[in-house]
């Protein structure tokens, strides 16, 4: 590379074809060419992000006239119940309709995404539901131990009020230590 002599034998170069050379070797594209491609991905990086946002957007009236259609279909799905229990059945009936509805609207190269989407969140929701059930089951099944040793520990104290033996009074002291750890194994209560 050509360069200029400056005070105490320094070399200066021109700094555009050093950073060059550095960066890019001697055998890559010169710096006009550089910039030429980094103009050019610039472009087609902007064209790209501007084909993103028309497909994630769409006009406010476009917005309007989709959420008044949906609540009309909601309004038509609950009317179309009229005179039964609103329970968990017709609300899951008016969600399967406006999730059917919302696949019979979408492009058909979306329509798969959208029904493995909805599957997935039943399927999330469903776990949710077993590990409720799950929790609540044992629950049920500790309750059921502790009126049990309740019962026991009662039946331990009745006896000890007439019966003062050794025997009546080991009873109590059992069913007093089997009703505490009975207390202790409530389920979801952090352990010591």
């Amino acid at each position: 590379m050509q360069s200029v002599n400056g005070a105490g034998n320094a070399k200066f170069f021109d700094s555009r074809k050093l950073l060059q050379a550095l960066y890019l070797g001697t055998t890559g594209p010169t710096y006009s060419e550089a910039m030429r491609l980094l103009t050019l991905s610039r472009k087609d990086l902007i064209h790209h992000e501007l084909e993103e946002k028309k497909a994630q957007t769409v006009s406010v009236e476009q917005y309007r006239r989709d959420f008044q259609h949906l609540v009309a279909l909601f309004r038509a799905s609950l009317l179309s119940r009229m005179g039964k229990i609103v329970d968990n059945n017709m609300l899951g009936a008016c969600q399967s309709d406006l999730q059917e509805y919302l696949i019979a609207i979408a492009p058909e190269s979306e329509r798969t995404a959208m029904r493995k989407t909805f599957c997935e969140r039943e399927l999330d929701a469903a776990a949710g539901h077993i590990e409720w059930l799950k929790r609540r089951v044992a629950r049920d099944k500790w309750h059921a131990e502790v009126e049990e040793a309740a019962a026991r520990l009662r039946e331990a104290y009745d006896a000890a009020l007439t019966d003062k033996s050794e025997a009546a009074l080991e009873r109590l002291q059992q069913a007093r230590v089997e009703m505490q750890a009975v207390g202790d194994a409530e389920p979801g209560r952090p352990r010591r």
